[in-house]
C-alpha cells in the first residue's frame, strides 16, 4: 500500500548532501587515526569508489557514519540527507539517529521508502509533519508515512467511536488536534499516513492508520480495548 502526499516538492534546500568530497575526507581522516599509519605507505589505493553504482547499503551507512563521526556530514536526530546529492523519489535518502546512527529508508509500506519507524511521532518533539516540510532538513518524498509513539496508538485506540464505515477520534500531538481515522481498530499499530484534506490550514490534516498485520499483542490489546468499551456501554444502558 502507497500512501502519497497530496502535493509534490523539489528536494529540501536545507537538507544535507553527503558528497564524495565529504567522503574523501573521511577517508583520509580514518587512514591518519589508524595505530599503524605509515606516512610513507601509499593509501589513496584503498580508498573506494564512492561513486559506484552497484555499492551497497550497509557500506554506504558505514561510511556515513564516519563521515558523520568526523563532523564532515552535520545532521541532527531525525535528519535525512542524500548519498552523493539528490536521487529519484527517495532513492540514496537515510536518517540519523542519535543512538542508532544511519539509518536507511523503510520500505515495508511503500516500495520508495519512508520513515523508519524508530523514529516515533509523539516522541523527541517529533509532530506528524516533521518529514513533510521541504523546508526542513527532515524532507521525505512521495509519502507521508510516519509511526505514532505506543503512547499515542493507546489513545486513539481506546478513544475510537463508529463514524460509519470508520472509527475516528480527535488526538492532540504538540499542540494541535487532529483526525485519527481507523478502519480495523483490531488490527491498529503505530503506521500512519498524513493526509492534507485539501485546505491550508493546520487543523485540515488527519491521520489515517495504515493497514497491516498487527502482532498478537497488538490485537490483546484492541480486543481489551472491545471488551471495555462494550462493558462501558452496558453499563450505561443499566
Amino acid at each position: 500500500m502507497i500512501v502519497c502526499s497530496t502535493y509534490n516538492h523539489p528536494q529540501s534546500t536545507k537538507m544535507s548532501n553527503l558528497t564524495k568530497a565529504m567522503l574523501k575526507k573521511t577517508f583520509w581522516a580514518e587512514i591518519d587515526s589508524r595505530p599503524d599509519f605509515d606516512d610513507e605507505k601509499d593509501y589513496a589505493r584503498e580508498m573506494p569508489n564512492f561513486d559506484d553504482e552497484e555499492m551497497n547499503d550497509k557500506t554506504q551507512k558505514y561510511w556515513a557514519n564516519l563521515a558523520i563521526k568526523h563532523g564532515f556530514l552535520k545532521v541532527n536526530h531525525g535528519s535525512t540527507f542524500y548519498w552523493l546529492g539528490c536521487s529519484y523519489r527517495n532513492t540514496g535518502l537515510f536518517f540519523y539517529h542519535k543512538d542508532k546512527g544511519v539509518l536507511s529508508t523503510y520500505d515495508e509500506i511503500d516500495d520508495y521508502g519512508s520513515v523508519p519507524p524508530d523514529f516515533r511521532v509523539g516522541e523527541d518533539g517529533f509532530a506528524p509533519n516533521h518529514w513533510c516540510d521541504v523546508n526542513s532538513d527532515s524532507y521525505v518524498d512521495h509519502n507521508t508515512i510516519i509511526f505514532l509513539s505506543d503512547e499515542l496508538v493507546d489513545f486513539i485506540r481506546k478513544n475510537l467511536v463508529k463514524d460509519g464505515d470508520e472509527y475516528t477520534c480527535a488526538v492532540t500531538i504538540y499542540g494541535q488536534t487532529y483526525k485519527a481515522v481507523v478502519k480495523d481498530p483490531a488490527n491498529l499499530t503505530p503506521a500512519f499516513g498524513l493526509y492534507n484534506d485539501g485546505e491550508d490550514a493546520a487543523d485540515s490534516y488527519s491521520l489515517h492508520a495504515i493497514e497491516m498485520t498487527a502482532t498478537p499483542a497488538q490485537r490483546r490489546d484492541a480486543k481489551r480495548w472491545a471488551e471495555n468499551a462494550a462493558a462501558k456501554a452496558k453499563q450505561i444502558e443499566i
